[in-house]
C-alpha cells in the first residue's frame, strides 16, 4: 500500500509539472526576450547568449509591481507614449510594453522590452532610447510594466557563455511577467524554462 501511495505521489507530481508548460525561444533571437504570463509565473532556467561588448551586463529582470496604460496608438519606431501615470517608471528602467488584442480586434499579441530615457509626472509623457520593432494599436489600450532587476551576471566580456543554474523567477510582486535583457546588444542563442 506504502508503495502504490508512493508511486500515486510521483504520478501526480510528474503531471503537475507537465502542466506547467515549458518554452524555448528559437535560435539566434534577438538580444532582449520577454515572456507573457500564461497559467503562472515563468521561469528562467538556462540561458546561453554572446554579448555585444566586453564590458556587457546580463541583467535578469522581474515586474514590479508597476502597470500603467496607454490609449494612443504609435506606430513602430515610436519613441514617445502619453500614459496615465509616470509613477514607478524612473528614468533609464526598463519596460514591457504589451498589448494583448480584444474580442472585437484581430490584432496579434505585441509584447516588447523597451528602456525608458525618461518619464515625465508633469506631462505623463515616457520617452525611449530607442523607437520600438511594433506599432501599438490605441483602440484597445497598451500596458507598460517597470521592471526591476533581480540578477546581474557583469563584463561578462564577448565570449558565448552558458548560465544553467536556475531556475529564476521571471515575475515578481504579483506581476508575473519575466525578461530577460542583454545590456548592449548582443544575441540569444536559447533560453529555456517553464510557467510554474
Amino acid at each position: 500500500m506504502k508503495r502504490f501511495i508512493l508511486i500515486m505521489a510521483i504520478l501526480m507530481l510528474s503531471v503537475g509539472v507537465g502542466f506547467a508548460g515549458e518554452f524555448y525561444t528559437a535560435p539566434n533571437s534577438t538580444a532582449s526576450q520577454a515572456f507573457p504570463p500564461e497559467r503562472g509565473y515563468p521561469t528562467i532556467n538556462s540561458i546561453s547568449w554572446t554579448a555585444g561588448a566586453a564590458t556587457v551586463d546580463v541583467l535578469i529582470l522581474g515586474g514590479d509591481n508597476s502597470k500603467t496604460v496607454s490609449a494612443v496608438g504609435k506606430a513602430a519606431t515610436a519613441t514617445t507614449f502619453v500614459l496615465t501615470s509616470c509613477t514607478g517608471i524612473d528614468d533609464n528602467d526598463y519596460v514591457v510594453i504589451e498589448q494583448t488584442p480584444t474580442a472585437l480586434t484581430f490584432e496579434a499579441r505585441v509584447l516588447e522590452v523597451g528602456q525608458a530615457s525618461a518619464c515625465n509626472d508633469t506631462t505623463e509623457l515616457i520617452t525611449l532610447a530607442a523607437g520600438t520593432a511594433n506599432a501599438f494599436n490605441g483602440t484597445n489600450g497598451f500596458s507598460f510594466y517597470e521592471m526591476k532587476t533581480l540578477a546581474t551576471l557583469a563584463d561578462i566580456g564577448t565570449t558565448k557563455i552558458t548560465y544553467t543554474t536556475g531556475p529564476l523567477w521571471g515575475g515578481r510582486d504579483g506581476w508575473p511577467m519575466g525578461v530577460v535583457l542583454n545590456g548592449t546588444g548582443g544575441t540569444i542563442h536559447w533560453l529555456s524554462g517553464e510557467w510554474r
